[in-house]
Parts: structure tokens; C-alpha cells; sequence
């Protein structure tokens, strides 16, 4: 699989699962992609969670009895539980793919002066208040606070930068309408 599939794969799967919509402004998928991210991290331990369960307990109604003799490293597809616990192995492994896929993107930004942004404002749910606070501290001013508008305006900038690279069609198709 080329990087073109693995952006396309991540596109559709974001798509279905109602993260970016089409007819939406790419800026606004921007954002709810990052502000989804660490819900996405957290649906891939609790997907581990539940293949853990299968695995010790088996589906519901089911006796345990039967899992207690089963061998844990050979999946058999015509037994209800390894077909469930291989379609939720499928769920992680695309959830994981559009995590790495974020993780990939926001890489290339790291080096931005006001990258800390976008980890505390999506990631750590921080007001521009705090997170100016945070870049006094960083930048250890005593007399000049930094403004809520610098805030915004360098979010902007970057969910502006990073929508280029983390939705591209979503963002040319904007572009063209």
C-alpha cells in the first residue's frame, strides 16, 4: 500500500465515521480531527479491551467453558468470536491508521514556534487564556503578556497549514467551489 492509499483509506474511513464532512469547510474538519484525536486513541484501547474480554469470557450467553480449551494464536473464521475479534482487529487497524496518519502530518509542524497550540488547545482542551499563560512561562516574559489574539490568530495560521496536508481533497474541492 503507497502513501496516496493510505491517504485515500484514511480519508474515506474519517468520511464514514462522520469526522470530516465533504460539504463542510475544510478549516471546520481541520479542527474536529484534532479535537476527535484523543477519542480516537481512546476507541483503540477500548476495541483492546473488548478482544481481551472475548478472548477470557467469550461473546455473551456463550459458556465459558468452551473459550477455557480454545488456542489464543489461531484465529478460526468459522467461530463467532474469532470473527468478532477479527472485525474488531480490522476497527483498530484503521483507527490506527488515521492516528499515525494525524501523528504524521502534525510532525512536519513541529518546529513552528506556536506549535504548542494545537497539542494544548485540541489535545489537552485548554483555553486561549491558559495557553497564553502557558507561552509566558515558556518564553519567560515578565512584563508584556501575550494576548489571546496571538493565540488566535497562530492557531488559525496553523490549522490553516496543517489542512493542507491532513485533508487535502476535502481542501482542494473548497478551493474550487
Amino acid at each position: 500500500m503507497n502513501e496516496n492509499d493510505v491517504i485515500k483509506l484514511v480519508l474515506d474511513e474519517l468520511t464514514k465515521r462522520g469526522f470530516i464532512n465533504n460539504y463542510d469547510i475544510s478549516f471546520k474538519n481541520t479542527e474536529s480531527l484534532l479535537y476527535s484525536y484523543n477519542k480516537l486513541v481512546k476507541n483503540i484501547e477500548i476495541r483492546e479491551q473488548q478482544i481481551k474480554d472475548l478472548e477470557d469470557e467469550g461473546l455473551p450467553g456463550r459458556s465459558a467453558s468452551i473459550i477455557l480449551n480454545k488456542p489464543k494464536t489461531n484465529y478460526n473464521l468459522n467461530d463467532p468470536v474469532d470473527v468478532a475479534i477479527n472485525d474488531i482487529n480490522k476497527q483498530i487497524k484503521s483507527t490506527q491508521a488515521i492516528i499515525d496518519y494525524i501523528d504524521k502530518v502534525l510532525k512536519e509542524f513541529e518546529k513552528d514556534p506556536y506549535f504548542d497550540i494545537i497539542r494544548l488547545k485540541y489535545f489537552e482542551g485548554k483555553k486561549n487564556e491558559e495557553i497564553a499563560e502557558f507561552f509566558d512561562t515558556k518564553l519567560k516574559k515578565k512584563d508584556k503578556i501575550t494576548a489571546t489574539s496571538t493565540i488566535t490568530k497562530n492557531k488559525n495560521r496553523l490549522i490553516k497549514e496543517i489542512r493542507i496536508m491532513l485533508i487535502p481533497n476535502v481542501y482542494v474541492r473548497s478551493l474550487m467551489n
